[in-house]
């Protein structure tokens, strides 16, 4: 099965930056494939679809990107709309054939190019597992497991294919009472523009700018080791989000 790759994505690694979090952090999932795929017939099943209100026109955004960006302001891709939904009061738990006790959640977004999830609590006991996909099961993110994100503050994952997009948490066997998920999603990131959806990895050569230097011409050789930590970053500005550059480094000590 391919999978659809994103002009922001870069390989395996998605790297975002919340403005209201400190620190970036790579989302690394641990793989896997969601247990329910194993059950085609429970598919249907997941009846309770949360439509998030979008109060805008596509065509109204794509108009103000225009003037934005010729101003010099970097290329907003999402707007940020309030979801409020949780693992404990929104959503399906249920059983599945083989015995594994699973929570659905399936959430769309009319017109939607694509949605990111902006979480104001994430957390995994030990032996859970997230996973979050597309309602065509040709992206699958994780699994999230405790270690993703320890302390279970603020969070966010990344661009999901689609107007629909459906979270499956697998709790453990030895999961104890008291140490419960908490999964509280405050925002979804309704992506519309420069997500162009691509079958290969090849997303973003020869977009660059006429005043742009290309790094791996003549006039870049001086800045070969500078290049390798070049990445793209989704930065959290207000109500939107935005396709940024950074750089990468590695702190010693």
């Amino acid at each position: 099965m391919a999978y659809r790759s994103y002009i922001f994505r870069l390989g395996a690694i998605f790297i975002l930056l919340l403005c209201l979090v400190t620190g970036t952090h790579a989302q690394l999932g641990i793989g896997g494939i969601p247990p329910s795929f194993k059950y085609p017939q429970t598919r249907s099943s997941i009846s309770d679809i949360h439509d998030i209100y979008v109060p805008f026109s596509i065509d109204d955004l794509l108009s103000d990107d225009l003037l934005n960006e010729q101003d010099g302001n970097p290329p907003r891709i999402a707007i940020l709309l309030p979801a409020g939904l949780s693992i404990s009061n929104n959503g399906i738990w249920k059983t599945l054939p083989g015995g594994e006790k699973i929570w659905q959640i399936h959430i769309s977004a009319n017109n939607a190019l694509a949605i990111a999830l902006y979480y104001n609590k994430f957390y995994i006991p030990e032996g859970g597992k997230l996973y979050i996909y597309n309602a065509q099961h040709t992206q699958i993110l994780g699994a999230f497991d405790h270690y993703t994100n320890p302390k279970g503050g603020k969070f966010v994952t990344e661009f999901v294919a689609g107007e629909e997009v459906i979270l499956e948490y697998v709790a453990s066997n030895e999961q104890s009472s008291s140490d419960k998920p908490c999964i509280e999603i405050e925002e979804i990131g309704y992506g519309y523009n420069h997500l162009e959806i691509r079958e290969d990895n090849d997303n973003t050569e020869n977009i660059s700018g006429s005043c742009m230097v290309d790094i791996n011409c003549e006039e870049g050789q001086e800045w070969q080791d500078e290049k390798k930590g070049v990445c793209k970053m989704i930065m959290k500005i207000g109500t939107g989000s935005y396709l940024c550059t950074g750089s990468g480094y590695r702190k010693k000590g």
